[in-house]
């Protein structure tokens, strides 16, 4: 046993000049010998190297792609005719309704809506035959859902409410002008035909909406009915 230790000796004795650092140093000078030339090291005894320290590599998640909300504007024109044929005595059967259509998508197919519409019409009161002017202001606030049914064409539904700025002006002595608002609900079904980031919109909606109306001293006013059915189409841009 004596000699197998004498021989193991004598060979680090060959690699290194100084023996007295190889006999005589303490265990970490011996670390720091061979570590200072690499190719000893690979020929170092297992016992005299240097234990390396084993480190886990931890990778970080990617981050989640940040999900872009789709928003989508158009310009429409549209057909209004009224419910209440009062109404259309007195305005015509049909009114043109400039709308500016907004959505912002919520979540997939759901969208938040504000349409913006605005009519302007002028007729004549019924007896008198005096000039009476009106103008609507209907805002539309709801929700719309969309049903993809191919990749370039999206059918929806719509449900909001909607509030209306109307202003009356009536040259009959008889009738009182009316500045003020209204509020009711809309509903409606529409389509669009994509081309790319731009779109053909058509759509289709029924408002339901009352107006109380008020007559001058002496005369009774009444309910004064302000729904009736849209039909349009306009053309939009989606981002």
């Amino acid at each position: 046993m004596r000699a197998k230790i004498f021989l193991y000796l004598a060979a680090l004795n060959v690699l290194h000049a100084d023996k007295s650092k190889l006999f005589f140093a303490p265990k970490a000078n011996l670390y720091q010998h061979y570590i200072a030339e690499p190719a000893t090291v690979a020929a170092m005894p297992r016992a005299f190297k240097p234990r390396q320290k084993r480190y886990r590599l931890y990778e970080a998640p990617p981050p989640a792609p940040i999900k872009m909300r789709h928003i989508m504007t158009s310009a429409n024109l549209s057909y209004f005719r009224p419910t209440k044929s009062r109404f259309r005595q007195i305005y015509g059967s049909a009114l043109l309704n400039y709308r500016l259509s907004n959505q912002l998508q919520i979540w997939q197919d759901l969208y938040f809506l504000l349409d913006i519409n605005f009519l302007r019409k002028v007729g004549q009161s019924l007896g008198s035959n005096e000039e009476t002017r009106l103008i609507l202001v209907p805002v539309d606030i709801g929700a719309q859902n969309f049903f993809p049914q191919l990749k370039w064409l999206q059918c929806y539904l719509k449900a909001a409410i909607e509030v209306n700025a109307v202003s009356i002006e009536n040259k009959n002595h008889y009738v009182e002008d009316i500045g003020q608002s209204a509020a009711g609900a809309v509903v409606g079904i529409g389509l669009q035909i994509r081309e790319r980031k731009y779109f053909i919109h058509l759509f289709g909606d029924y408002s339901f909406m009352k107006l109380k109306s008020f007559g001058k001293v002496g005369v009774q006013g009444g309910d004064a009915e302000l729904g009736g059915l849209i039909l349009g189409g306009g053309i939009g841009c989606r981002f």
